[in-house]
């Protein structure tokens, strides 16, 4: 566990210094760490002196990436998302102007784009 802490605080220093030789801060209200495997670990991670959140999950790329690992959770996130989407869209399906092609368009677009899975480089 120890070698875990150090090496993390070991990146994040070498981050720290490559950012500062080109000008850049660190954001430490905006900088997150997180444990990804098994159990619960918890770290005291510094930069600048300052100790960073240890988060349980966050939102990267669309996707729920969770301490615990698994999907359920980001499935879950998603289609309430979804069913929210959804639901907003009332006024699009019951519209008698609206051809089932187009109404089809829009689910395609606004509802499924939001359930599935982003693919990296596909």
């Amino acid at each position: 566990m120890h070698d875990i802490a150090c090496g993390l605080q070991s990146s994040v220093n070498h981050i720290v210094l490559a950012a500062t030789s080109m000008g850049m801060r660190i954001n430490k209200t905006k900088t997150e760490v997180q444990y990804l495997g098994k159990g619960k670990k918890e770290f005291q991670i510094l930069v600048d002196g300052q100790q960073i959140q240890q988060s349980d999950n966050f939102i990267y790329l669309g996707g729920n990436v969770s301490t615990e690992g698994g999907a359920d959770g980001d499935i879950t996130r998603r289609s309430g998302l979804a069913r929210g989407v959804l639901q907003s869209l009332c006024d699009i399906w019951s519209a008698k102007y609206l051809s089932k092609a187009t109404k089809i368009c829009v689910y395609e677009t606004l509802v499924l784009s939001v359930y599935t899975t982003l693919k990296v480089g596909a």
